[in-house]
């Protein structure tokens, strides 16, 4: 993150680039989160990458590095993994291929830092996000219940997916099916 850059920036980036989710539902729990708590978490466990418009600030991505997963997941473990979130474009940005690039950045910032794979999730209602990571080589990979939403993890090998297809389409119904048979009880 550039030092003109603050931490209010990124909130109100995030803020604002979420605002369309919020009014359909979505939870979008740390994009609402006060600058503090973004900078916390981010000067903690990674690092935040900011896309420029000369000098001011129109999109954002943190890349967080995590040991392991609140719930276990059958493709993730071992190794350094990243945790890509705080995803956020200016609306009046929106279709330029900043979160494209942003993505990139990521990437490669993953790789200099010894990652092997990258994680993340979303809202399952938030099919740009979802069609944007599947653009970026993600697979999505699990699914989950929280308390007010559904979600999907999905994933990225930086080195290649090495799962066909059809265990990584068979593990995610399998989660799913368990996880909403959990919800249903």
């Amino acid at each position: 993150k550039p030092e003109h850059v603050t931490w209010e920036d990124v909130s109100d980036i995030l803020r604002r680039a979420h605002a369309d989710n919020r009014s359909q539902g979505m939870n979008m729990a740390l994009p609402n989160a006060p600058a503090d708590e973004i900078r916390q978490r981010v000067e903690r466990l990674g690092s935040m990458l900011v896309a420029m418009d000369e000098d001011k600030p129109v999109g954002v991505i943190g890349l967080l590095i995590i040991r392991e997963t609140k719930k276990k997941i059958w493709c993730v473990h071992g190794g350094k993994i990243g945790y890509v979130n705080l995803l956020g474009v200016l609306p009046e940005y929106s279709g330029r291929g900043i979160a494209t690039q942003l993505f990139r950045a990521v990437d490669d910032l993953a790789r200099q830092q010894g990652m092997d794979k990258i994680l993340g999730d979303t809202d399952v209602r938030n099919k740009s996000a979802i069609r944007l990571l599947k653009k970026m080589d993600y697979k999505v990979v699990d699914y989950i219940c929280r308390e007010d939403h559904e979600s999907v993890y999905i994933l990225k090998w930086l080195d290649g997916c090495p799962f066909s297809w059809w265990r990584i389409k068979y593990h995610y119904i399998k989660s799913r099916r368990e996880e909403l048979k959990k919800k249903h009880k």
